[in-house]
């Protein structure tokens, strides 16, 4: 199976500047450490229910190391590649948890066999990505 040579971070829509700048990607880690600041906020500040809040800490998690990933490059990205991946899978469970909380009559993926399917979907990805080296 061929792979393409796109690899996070290095290959992104703004090009890595490597010059001594105090990030290798200025203008992307200054968006996401706003996104960062904003969703830190919203958390501590206007989220009435823990679960609420937990998401929003999860999303604020990532882009955090999502300023980090474009602040430095690390000479592995293979290790940046895979800590996204881990926070990606909390953001999908605590998104998961707060639609459960603030839904309670909708729980469709509450259910056994929606479980089923969200751990299936999970288990695929880790497959994918350690056999395969990714599906991108």
């Amino acid at each position: 199976m061929a792979h393409s040579t796109y690899l996070f971070p290095y290959h992104t829509c703004e090009t890595p500047l490597h010059n001594g700048l105090w990030a290798v990607q200025p203008v992307s880690c200054t968006i996401n450490a706003a996104t960062t600041l904003m969703l830190t906020a919203h958390a501590s500040l206007s989220a009435r229910s823990s679960a609420v809040r937990t998401m929003l800490a999860t999303y604020a998690a990532f882009e955090a190391w999502h300023v980090f990933n474009h602040m430095v490059h690390l000479p592995s990205s293979s290790f940046q590649a895979y800590a996204t991946h881990l926070l990606s899978y909390c953001m999908s469970i605590a998104t998961l948890a707060a639609l459960v909380y603030l839904a309670p009559k909708q729980r469709l993926l509450v259910t056994r066999h929606g479980m089923v399917l969200v751990l299936a979907a999970l288990l695929l990805d880790v497959w994918a990505c350690a056999v395969l080296g990714g599906v991108w």
